[in-house]
């Protein structure tokens, strides 16, 4: 008989820390609030992912801790980035793990093999993992998670941790989304165009309890200048330029970018011969024309430029990535 997720926590070799939580069955309530909709409630995106990080994957003897997750609306006026695959929807249907209600699914898109949690209003990535069934397995982050395929028989365990601060945004009131100290930019999902879209900035990523600190959760193109990784110059350049875009969009009511800043970027490369990098900020510099701040929303001028930056700091992601996932590993097995 397949083992439940209570059995499965006391024989993993992670059981140690895995003890610390508590585990429920997703149930009707649940998938409900999965399936509410998006409209005018900018919390949705946090909601649903603080639902499901930290939850347990059970399908037979395999199981998976998602450790973290970035969530997406379907509705295209309400995120730039939803799902385009027709050929292979993760719409749920009635053969679904949760009929007609949620869907496990993987699909492969974008060089990737993605992990995906899909009710019929959003979708649900997985983006940091670990079996916690098999201590052999090295955990994985960034879009593609290959050590879980999951059958019609998979299952979701939620943690009640998770379901304690998704209900917290369902009670607040307050428009604050994130706590006074928290930096919005760890939330940001990892996306690589439309940066004219004010949706691509929305607070969207979300880490579970076992992975709360920074050293454990995967970069992205916004905070990789904070990588400890001996990454390239033009890289890191890259990833000032995004940050400086992605901090000017939640500071700044009214967010422009301005010369100044850009100017004081450049300033700081030392490098003999133009990078690529160096270019596209160059050419960002050129919009200003005699202006002092252009706009960031609405800018199709800027796009591609941040686009380009974009990809080259994507590249180097993966290199600064093989020390969060050793980190990972370290944590789970050392079991503090």
């Amino acid at each position: 008989s397949t083992p439940s997720c209570n059995e499965i926590i006391k024989n993993s070799p992670y059981s140690q820390l895995l003890a610390f939580d508590n585990y429920t069955m997703l149930n009707e309530k649940h998938l409900e609030l999965l399936n509410t909709h998006w409209r005018k409630r900018p919390w949705m995106y946090l909601m649903v992912g603080r639902l499901l990080a930290s939850s347990i994957l059970v399908d037979g003897c395999h199981a998976l801790l998602l450790n973290g997750v970035e969530s997406y609306s379907r509705y295209p006026r309400i995120n730039a980035h939803f799902e385009k695959v027709p050929q292979q929807s993760s719409l749920p249907d009635f053969k679904s793990q949760y009929p007609n209600k949620l869907k496990i699914t993987k699909i492969l898109f974008d060089n990737s093999e993605k992990l995906i949690i899909s009710s019929n209003t959003c979708n649900i990535l997985a983006i940091s993992s670990i079996r916690v069934d098999d201590v052999k397995i090295a955990p994985e982050v960034g879009a593609s998670t290959k050590n879980f395929n999951p059958s019609t028989n998979a299952r979701i365990f939620l943690s009640t941790t998770s379901i304690k601060n998704a209900m917290e945004f369902i009670n607040a009131s307050s428009d604050q989304l994130l706590s006074l100290g928290a930096d919005p930019l760890i939330h940001i999902r990892q996306l690589r165009s439309k940066f004219n879209q004010e949706s691509t900035y929305s607070l969207a990523r979300v880490f579970g309890e076992f992975t709360q600190n920074h050293t454990l959760q995967p970069f992205t193109i916004y905070i990789l200048s904070n990588s400890v990784s001996k990454a390239e110059t033009d890289v890191i350049l890259g990833s000032r330029m995004m940050e400086l875009i992605a901090h000017t969009i939640h500071e700044d009511p009214q967010p422009k970018l301005v010369k100044k800043d850009v100017i004081s970027l450049l300033s700081k490369t030392t490098t003999q011969k133009q990078t690529k990098v160096q270019k596209d900020i160059q050419n960002i510099l050129n919009l200003f024309q005699e202006d002092k701040e252009i706009e960031i929303i609405g800018n199709t001028s800027l796009c591609p430029f941040l686009r380009s930056i974009a990809d080259t700091t994507t590249d180097g992601l993966k290199k600064a990535n093989q020390d969060i996932i050793t980190n990972i590993w370290n944590k789970f097995r050392g079991g503090v």
